[in-house]
Formats: C-alpha cells, sequence, structure tokens
C-alpha cells in the first residue's frame, strides 16, 4: 500500500477524537492525484481530473473492494472537505 516516493502533503489530525494521517500525491502515474488515509486502517485512493475517488486498497476487514466499496462515514465526510465529489470501488 506504499506509494514509492515522499507525499507532496501530509495532514495529521484528529477526526472523531482518533489520530488520523492524509498523505496526497499531487501527481500519479495512473491518476491525476493519489490520497492514503491512516487511522486505525489504511485506505489508499486514486483521485481523477473531476474529483471522484476511487478506493484503490484498504487493511479495514471483511471489505471486498469488488463487492463492497463502503467507507466509514468519518472518512467519506473527511473526503468530501477535500472536494471529492463520488466514491468508486476499483
Amino acid at each position: 500500500m506504499q506509494h514509492r516516493r515522499q507525499p507532496d502533503r501530509v495532514v495529521s489530525d484528529k477526526i472523531a477524537g482518533k489520530k488520523t494521517k492524509m498523505r496526497i500525491w499531487n501527481s500519479d502515474s495512473d491518476y491525476q492525484a493519489r490520497l492514503e488515509v491512516e487511522r486505525d486502517d489504511q485506505w489508499q485512493f486514486g483521485i481523477d481530473s473531476d474529483s471522484v475517488a476511487t478506493l484503490l486498497s484498504t487493511t479495514a476487514e471483511g471489505t471486498d473492494l469488488a463487492a463492497d466499496s463502503s467507507i466509514p462515514d468519518w472518512l467519506d465526510d473527511s473526503l468530501a472537505g477535500l472536494g471529492i465529489r463520488e466514491v468508486r470501488s476499483a
């Protein structure tokens, strides 16, 4: 799940009382940008030019990306705060 080069931006904050870290890359070979979110679990998204996030991977237990791309409400709200309009599965 790790990206090869250093992120362009790292944001750490407490969301709903838990430490959360976001790593943002402004360019990617497959997407306009890439985003990794780390809390109790990790989620990795590719962001396209239409501000649509594609869930690429997660360490959340019981998450089948092909069948269920649901993400926690706090994460959905955080992505919306970054300007993400929609989340899709890969």
